[in-house]
């Protein structure tokens, strides 16, 4: 994405294993070098604590889902960043929501 010069990468995938080392700082290293990343944050909830990497990572825009009624889908995740958790503190996620429940596509 950097060589080709990519400003933005959308994911639409992820992982609960926030301390895949290698994983974490290959997006460090892209989102570092001005790329914008942004990752689905997953379909785990209801429960706190139930966010994917990368959409964790603080350097990574996170979109949760929300149904018909704009309101948080029963599925979409979220909660506090878990691979900050150690250090005594995280950040709620997700940043962004979208439309992801009951959406209508064309006809």
């Amino acid at each position: 994405a950097m060589l080709s010069g990519v400003n933005i990468i959308n994911l639409s995938i992820g992982g609960p294993d926030y301390l895949d080392q290698p994983f974490v700082e290959k997006v460090w290293e892209v989102t570092s070098s001005g790329v914008l990343l942004i990752s689905a944050i997953g379909n785990d909830g209801p429960l706190y604590g139930t966010l994917n990497n990368p959409a964790d990572q603080s350097d990574v825009i996170g979109v949760g889902g929300i149904d018909d009624n704009s309101a948080l889908a029963s599925f979409s995740s979220r909660g506090m960043t878990a691979w900050e958790l150690p250090l005594g503190s995280g950040r709620i996620k997700p940043d962004i929501m979208a439309y992801s429940k009951d959406v209508q596509g064309s006809k």
